[in-house]
């Protein structure tokens, strides 16, 4: 939304995997890459359907995406499962 990619570097995890629209899997750097080319820019970003499971020590968090976006680039089903 200000294409700020040091921040959103920043922001992911290491071990971030992005999911396409169409199912496909990008790591932090490859889903970097299509915003600092161009070829994604978000409008708006938000999170909706927020939960928490505790498992002991431990827990995981889901959520589901919801966003718009200009896509400059096109989808290409050799990109699928890229990791």
């Amino acid at each position: 939304m200000r294409g700020d990619i040091t921040f959103l570097g920043s922001a992911l995890t290491d071990d971030f995997v992005g999911i396409g629209p169409h199912g496909f899997m990008l790591t932090k750097e490859q889903w970097l890459a299509r915003i600092r080319s161009g070829g994604l820019r978000y409008k708006s970003f938000g999170m909706g359907e927020v939960a928490a499971r505790f498992y002991g020590g431990a827990a995981t968090d889901t959520g589901v995406a919801v966003q718009a976006a200009d896509v400059w680039t096109v989808y290409d089903p050799s990109e699928e499962n890229l990791m």
